[in-house]
């Protein structure tokens, strides 16, 4: 899920945006690494910082004169052309976090997915340390993945963990039921969008 709220101060001249974004929780470096390319290029104001607030938030600042309304009020919205920028920005830090998720998570479906498929996949998960995210269907995963929905019923389970020994034992033998029954009531759903 993507959250944005943004603030204007008009004393300062500065505005503050907080976004939200299940990603930002692993990979806040990849944000960090596009707004300096963007600043490096001229696409945001030089004085753009981003501060990690931790669980999935950051605070994004940077100063910019909102003009007043005929009425004479702020009204504390960017012009069109810094949201776009910024938007730009927020996208292209999903696209790169998302794929670095795919590269360091394993998706472990507790149904539609053939048995020897999975013990395939853990076998290779395993062996390239990666994170095991236990999601209820592999139908929702293929959808998911073509970016046909953004929402997961999932759980993710890090790295030697003993939540993940369990999972990769449980799979290798191929209790597949015993799975389900730890997994069914600590899915929850989560907004990858």
């Amino acid at each position: 899920m993507i959250y944005l709220k943004g603030i204007y101060d008009s004393n300062s001249k500065q505005m503050m945006i907080e976004f939200k974004n299940n990603l930002l929780e692993n990979h806040f470096e990849v944000l960090e690494e596009c707004v300096a390319e963007n600043k490096s290029l001229g696409r945001l104001p030089s004085d753009l910082e981003v501060k990690n607030l931790y669980d999935g938030r950051c605070l994004i600042t940077f100063h910019i004169d909102i003009p007043d309304t005929k009425e004479g009020k702020r009204i504390g919205k960017l012009p069109k052309n810094m949201t776009e920028k910024i938007s730009a920005v927020i996208e292209k830090f999903r696209e790169r976090a998302m794929k670095k998720e795919f590269m360091t998570t394993e998706f472990i479906p507790l149904t539609g997915y053939p048995l020897e498929e999975l013990q395939k996949d853990i076998k290779e998960a395993i062996k390239n340390k990666r994170n095991f995210c236990v999601i209820d269907k592999y139908s929702d995963y293929l959808k998911f993945s073509k970016g046909e929905i953004t929402k997961l019923k999932q759980k993710k389970v890090e790295f030697l963990s003993n939540e993940y020994s369990d999972t990769a034992i449980y799979i290798y033998e191929g209790n597949l039921k015993k799975l389900k029954e730890i997994y069914k009531n600590q899915l929850e759903t989560v907004d990858w969008g």
